[in-house]
């Protein structure tokens, strides 16, 4: 499978959401082609068997957690509890989503460890204790066909992080190109927005390449102190507009002008000297102000920072045709090995998006966007990086172990799609990893 397939099937699960009240209006048959692809594939026999294909002895694996699934008759009965439709809605979006979604965050903040999705999030101890949950508020949506205009609550959750809002607080980011910019915080409360788009579905069918050319929705954003006063700004990029930082009431600070700012930002401390910096991942280094100080052109599925005690030498993992390359930021290799399980080889079928005139080859079922970590699993010794690398469309996962030689030490074939990854400190300078599964957070910890 080539990286533009791999991209063309991220993608239709993209416009999946993006779609998902639009069934009935026109493009049912995009939706319906991409819901099937992604829902109802069939487990390739090499993956129906989650297991340990490496290193059986070497870490020692726990159930962190384990999301409860209410049934249909449950949610509705406790939805109905509310009188207050947006409480409602907050509710019943929650526990349905506990369905259909993963984990998609895991950090360690203070003495909490924080697991968030579009069902909620969840706060635990460093014990594994829950401690809270929390719902977020829903979105209220204006749906215009033609002269008529609906107002509906919606989940409206995207790209959902954890994020520190200030050096006592921590919250949540959530962009789309419809919703704009939500920032939540550690109630679940919406507090500040932007970059809303109203859905204009008559446009939409009838004229969506115009339409799309010169609209100006959000691309991608992230939460980060900016001007290191220990409290964070918000980073924003829109498409023909650029890259904007806001401050905590809203006002603009600044825009760095981009036609398409699609790169992701990280805010970040790179070179220790107390100052953070915006990265602009494949593009450039920026200082708090959005100048560039220098271009970072290398790119990869997954940014790995390692911290030698002066900086965080910035490097990339990606893993294609069943090899995992770790890369430094200048595009030196620093190694590549096997990644088993990764890329399963089937018979080619040319496969016709309807109504798009786009046509592709599936020849394979492959991991997309690995999340990776270093974890020091042994005291003295060189870190280990971790990686996590899930289908796409399958509910399994791939989980990596290689050393600092980039020999693998360990890999299990996870039952679930698992898409993040978190390691916790360990003061006898062994540390844990928890990964977030569909339904289920795991720990491990080396033997």
């Amino acid at each position: 499978m080539t990286k533009g397939t791999r991209n063309l099937l991220i993608i239709g699960g993209i416009l999946i959401s993006i779609t998902i009240g639009l069934a009935g209006l026109g493009i049912y048959k995009v939706y319906s082609f991409f819901t099937t692809m992604g829902l109802n594939r069939e487990v390739p026999a090499e993956l129906k068997d989650a297991r340990i294909t490496t290193g059986a002895g070497f870490l020692t694996r726990t159930e962190f957690f384990k999301l409860d699934k209410p049934g249909l008759l449950k949610t509705i009965g406790e939805s109905s509890k509310h009188a207050d439709e947006k409480e409602r809605q907050k509710v019943l979006s929650a526990q349905t989503a506990r369905s259909i979604y993963n984990f998609s965050d895991l950090q360690l903040i203070g003495d909490s460890i924080i697991a968030v999705g579009e069902f909620g999030g969840f706060v635990f101890d460093l014990d594994g204790n829950l401690k809270s949950q929390i719902l977020f508020d829903p979105s209220t949506e204006i749906v215009k066909v033609g002269p008529f205009e609906k107002a509906t609550y919606q989940p409206s959750l995207d790209n959902l992080r954890i994020v520190r809002l200030d050096r006592d607080h921590f919250g949540f980011l959530s962009f789309g190109s419809t919703q704009g910019l939500r920032i939540f915080d550690d109630k679940g409360t919406e507090i500040w927005r932007v970059g809303k788009e109203i859905l204009d579905v008559g446009e939409l069918l009838n004229d969506s390449d115009k339409n799309y050319e010169k609209s100006r929705h959000v691309l991608e954003a992230t939460v980060g102190d900016l001007d290191n006063d220990g409290i964070s700004e918000y980073v924003v990029a829109t498409k023909n507009e650029g890259i904007r930082a806001y401050d905590r009431s809203g006002k603009e600070l600044w825009l760095q002008p981009d036609e398409f700012a699609s790169h992701k930002l990280e805010v970040l401390d790179i070179d220790h000297d107390g100052k953070n910096e915006l990265l602009e991942i494949g593009k450039a280094v920026r200082d708090g102000n959005g100048k560039i100080i220098r271009d970072s052109k290398i790119d990869g599925d997954a940014i790995v920072l390692a911290d030698d005690g002066k900086e965080s030498k910035i490097q990339f993992a990606d893993i294609f045709d069943g090899k995992l390359t770790l890369s430094s930021e200048d595009g030196e290799k620093l190694f590549a090995s096997d990644a088993p399980l990764s890329e399963i080889k089937k018979e080619p079928k040319r496969v016709d998006v309807p109504g798009t005139g786009v046509s592709y080859t599936d020849d394979a079922d492959s991991v997309a966007y690995p999340k990776a970590a270093l974890v020091q699993l042994h005291e003295g010794k060189p870190k280990y990086l971790a990686v996590i690398a899930s289908f796409i469309g399958l509910p399994r996962a791939n989980f990596y172990v290689y050393d600092a030689d980039g020999v693998l030490v360990y890999h299990e074939l996870l039952p679930e799609d698992a898409e993040t990854i978190a390691v916790l400190p360990n003061s006898a300078g062994k540390d844990t990893i928890l990964i977030g599964g569909k339904d289920t957070i795991w720990k491990y910890a080396a033997n």
